[in-house]
């Protein structure tokens, strides 16, 4: 993902990648430092990219938050509820920008049908569904789990299109399946409707669907494709790199022209659903799940 991010802001004509900072590798077109305290020391800075393993992002976020740089933390935020709601606690008292990668909130369609839905073009709101697949993370997958990996997008969206977090949720995991959390199946409630997250690593397709159903209309979404359906009608939607609709917001707000659109409370309130979803899972909370790991 390092590397998405540094060439989408070369691609750039208004910024420009002037380090990375990786402790395993020297070889590269940038200059590379083994730390954050390095590179802060040696480059002029405007702000940085977290895009390293998740066990590390909230130490680095730290450090520069600290160092007075404005960053912007792939997700998740952080592996705990904790250390996401500390750095958003130091963002707000150093006054430093604190962003978080929630790609799907800059993807097109999602915005088309959340305009729908808040027109009450939709009717009431019944459920909505989401189901993401993809291969393991490269590195360590041990480092992580599928729901911290790729249902924890579909968290966020489904609690932010509800406009609130569920009540309660339950996640059905398949018990070969629970020691790698790698297919999950999230229930959420609330109250007079439900959210259903479906994630699973699998190396055979990469899935990224969401449906939203209404007592009016229902709406189907294709992540990846930015393509929405009202039936067999299609919405028009502004196509744009999603990646390329994150910088341009990170820019403007190291600028001071914009206020983030996924900021350090969206990424802890993401963990704070992810850590649910997984206490859910290991405390025996879990019945069948309806794909496993490919």
């Amino acid at each position: 993902m390092g590397r998405r991010y540094a060439q989408a802001v070369q691609r750039r004509v208004d910024a420009e990648v002037v380090a990375i900072v990786d402790p395993f590798s020297t070889k590269g077109e940038w200059p590379q430092y083994e730390d954050c305290a390095t590179m802060v020391r040696a480059q002029q800075v405007d702000g940085a990219i977290i895009a390293s393993p998740s066990s590390t992002h909230a130490a680095f976020a730290r450090e520069l938050l600290l160092a007075g740089v404005p960053i912007l933390v792939e997700k998740p935020l952080a592996l705990s509820s904790r250390d996401a709601a500390s750095l958003v606690t130091l963002s707000e008292r150093v006054g430093v920008p604190l962003l978080v990668g929630h790609i799907e909130r800059f993807n097109p369609a999602v915005w088309a049908a959340r305009d729908w839905l808040r027109e009450g073009r939709l009717g009431d709101l019944i459920a909505i569904g989401t189901h993401r697949s993809g291969p393991p993370p490269r590195g360590n997958p041990g480092e992580t789990n599928v729901i911290s990996d790729l249902a924890i997008h579909d968290l966020d969206i489904v609690a932010w299109l509800f406009d609130r977090s569920p009540r309660a949720l339950m996640t059905w995991v398949r018990p070969s399946d629970l020691e790698g959390l790698c297919s999950v199946e999230i229930r959420m409630d609330f109250g007079n409707a439900s959210g259903i997250v479906r994630a699973s690593w699998s190396n055979s397709e990469r899935i990224r669907t969401l449906r939203i159903h209404g007592s009016a209309a229902s709406l189907a979404i294709d992540y990846r494709e930015q393509r929405v359906f009202a039936g067999t009608r299609e919405l028009k939607t502004h196509q744009r790199d999603q990646l390329d609709s994150q910088l341009d917001n990170f820019l403007a707000v190291i600028l001071g022209n914009e206020v983030p659109r996924a900021g350090g409370l969206v990424g802890w309130a993401a963990v704070e659903l992810a850590e649910r979803a997984i206490h859910s899972a290991n405390e025996g909370i879990h019945a069948r799940a309806s794909a496993g790991c490919g």
